[in-house]
């Protein structure tokens, strides 16, 4: 197995931000005024844009970029579909994945959690499909009651399934053959992002 794992402070950074999102059990109320502002935006649509760097020592420093379109479940709780590619020096990642989103306030700024998870699949010869998994927080500025700009913080983590040749032989039938192993390859990378959305 291959690992490039994050330090240890960054792996318990995600889980906090994950048990963050699953023990919300509702949201903190809103004043009249404060609510205004999205009020006519409430389980509508929310198509976003976003993409920054996925980081993990060099020379493995790598970017990626994904568009995600999300439906609000419930004031500041949002469900959504999305897809990734993600660049590396040794090959690209391409991913489908689901996500949850729970925006803590619905102010102007507006802080928030995200999880994600789905299919991840590799460029590499020879692999298969393996996980994709992503958790982070940012903080979402609106400019208008449409439009928003979104600065993110996370983890996003990859990993596929590789076959290679092993040197040991194994038996077969009457006689020896070379045999195959597979190896789950595993990527983990800190990801600052800049992102925009619009409402619709």
């Amino acid at each position: 197995m291959k690992l490039r794992l994050l330090p240890l402070s960054l792996n318990i950074f995600s889980l906090f931000i994950f048990s963050v999102i699953i023990s919300l059990p509702c949201y903190s109320q809103q004043d009249n005024s404060s609510q205004k502002l999205t009020a006519e935006t409430n389980k509508d649509f929310e198509a976003q844009f976003i993409s920054g760097l996925h980081l993990n020592g060099d020379p493995f420093n790598t970017f990626g970029a994904e568009a995600r379109l999300n439906y609000y479940i419930s004031d500041g709780l949002l469900l959504g579909i999305g897809a990734m590619y993600s660049y590396d020096v040794e090959q690209n990642f391409y991913t489908t994945n689901a996500s949850l989103t729970a925006k803590f306030t619905m102010n102007k700024i507006s802080p928030y959690a995200r999880v994600a998870a789905g299919p991840n699949f590799s460029s590499f010869g020879g692999s298969s499909a393996g996980l994709y998994f992503s958790v982070g927080g940012g903080v979402e500025y609106k400019i208008n009651e449409k439009t928003g700009i979104n600065f993110e913080l996370g983890t996003k983590n990859f990993s596929y399934h590789k076959k290679e040749m092993e040197s040991a032989r194994v038996k077969f039938g009457s006689g020896l053959r070379e045999g195959d192993e597979t190896h789950i390859i595993y990527y983990s990378y800190f990801s600052p992002s800049l992102g925009i959305n619009y409402k619709f």
